[in-house]
């Protein structure tokens, strides 16, 4: 089997898979349509694999669809030309293929929504794979299963892979898990990727810069589920990101992380977009950011989980966390900045605009550790197992503006900062409330 990945750390709990040679595509063909699938072969008389030539029918055994030429994947590809459809029947694939063509693969689940089909193995076109490679545009991968995994005495692999040097895939209606990671996002972004619908199990999803990279740009991943596996984006240089309306349980999160320590100017992952998202019982942080600009959080529900709700590291850009609703986090639901590991420095956080959010039950509401100048309004802090808002001695000209928090278990506000700015901190507060404070006055009673 061709070698195509490797693990990396990506980050404190994180471990990804990420690419060492060529391969796969992404984004959206605005003329093809979920719709679609279905109508095809609603609109005919006879079933698909009855109006299809044989040459465009895959079957493993011949039982399901007797008409089928070839029973591989990679068999009918080769014989195919740009914009065919080909149908594989229900079955099981064993192969490391690689789609090199404009085409519609439909598995025999094309059309059918993969977040909520009990997958039965005698109804499902299975792809079991330790490479599946998408390197052509405007490819279509509709109702399939894949199981991603490492072949005995290797330790390198993948699912479906999708090239950096092509764009404009859909990914739909599969489900899709195994240890190596069920997909890999390459595009070049001259068309939307578009990956929806889709039930995400195993390791996960995956966007890198690593080696022969998978870098992400231009994607929309919307309305999925995925069931203890991650969403991640490795390194920098991710761009155009849409993130919207997925669901993750079970251990599963969210990153957008670069594990470099970069110059004055990185070329920071930016243009990113996460809202409507729910993540419960996420092990890490519910979401993770690190070296990010020009980015957008708004209206997520993160819930019960052992870390945090956000963590922010480095040296961040335009950052917008809004609206979002947190609670129940052991490690508390906004933390600013953490301690380095050992061996690399400390950074200081910035670029960050956290407002409007609503948090509960968390081991503290926002904690700030070498922030500096991040502004913080309009957030509801309540019933912390701590502090409410939480400020170290190295946090400076950040900016807090009315604030509510009540109900902290020991104070609802406290800055260990000396300086010239609110109650000689050396952070500016203004019209917050809270019942406790320290130093005294930087959050008020409300009915004082």
């Amino acid at each position: 089997m061709n070698s195509h990945y490797r693990y990396l750390i990506a980050a404190p709990g994180l471990f990804m898979v990420v690419a060492l040679a060529a391969c796969g595509a992404n984004v959206v063909d605005s003329s093809y349509k979920e719709e679609e699938a279905d109508e095809t072969s609603q609109a005919t008389t006879a079933p698909l694999e009855d109006v299809l030539p044989p040459r465009s029918i895959v079957d493993d055994d011949g039982k399901q669809c007797p008409r089928a030429k070839y029973k591989t994947i990679q068999a009918a590809v080769n014989a195919a030309t740009k914009g065919d459809t080909i149908l594989v029947c229900a079955g099981t694939y064993r192969e490391n293929s690689t789609v090199n063509k404009t085409v519609k693969l439909l598995g025999a689940q094309h059309g059918v929504d993969g977040r909520t089909r009990k997958a039965n193995p005698a109804t499902e076109s299975l792809i079991v794979t330790g490479g599946f490679t998408v390197a052509a545009n405007n490819v279509v991968f509709d109702g399939f299963s894949l199981d991603a995994f490492f072949a005995p005495d290797e330790d390198t692999a993948f699912g479906l892979f999708l090239d950096p040097d092509h764009s404009g895939t859909q990914v739909i209606n599969n489900v899709m898990g195994g240890e190596a990671g069920a997909l890999f996002l390459g595009s070049n972004g001259d068309v939307q990727t578009l990956v929806r619908h889709n039930k995400f199990t195993g390791r996960g999803v995956f966007g890198s810069d690593d080696d022969v990279s998978a870098i992400a740009r231009n994607e929309r991943i919307e309305a999925n589920v995925f069931d203890q596996a991650l969403l991640s984006f490795s390194g920098s240089g991710h761009r155009d990101l849409l993130v919207l309306n997925n669901e993750m349980t079970g251990g599963g999160s969210m990153s957008f992380y670069d594990n470099v320590f970069p110059k004055d100017n990185p070329p920071r992952t930016h243009g990113v977009t996460v809202q409507g998202n729910t993540i419960v019982g996420s092990t890490d942080a519910a979401i993770l950011l690190r070296h990010v600009g020009d980015a957008q959080f708004q209206g997520n529900s993160l819930q019960d989980g052992s870390s945090a709700g956000f963590l922010i590291i480095g040296t961040n850009k335009d950052v917008l966390i809004s609206g979002n609703a947190i609670s129940g986090f052991g490690a508390g639901g906004i933390q600013v900045g953490e301690l380095p590991s050992e061996g690399t420095p400390q950074e200081v956080t910035t670029g960050l605009t956290i407002e409007g959010n609503a948090l509960a039950n968390d081991a503290s509401g926002i904690a700030l550790l070498f922030s500096r100048g991040n502004e913080f309004s309009q957030n509801t802090i309540d019933h912390s197992g701590d502090v409410g808002i939480e400020v170290d001695e190295n946090s400076l000209n950040n900016k807090f503006e009315t604030n509510q928090v009540s109900h902290s278990k020991q104070l609802d506000c406290r800055d260990g900062s000396m300086g010239s700015g609110t109650s000689r901190t050396h952070d500016t507060w203004v019209g917050d409330t809270g019942g406790t404070s320290s130093p005294p006055g930087l959050c008020v009673h409300p009915l004082l």
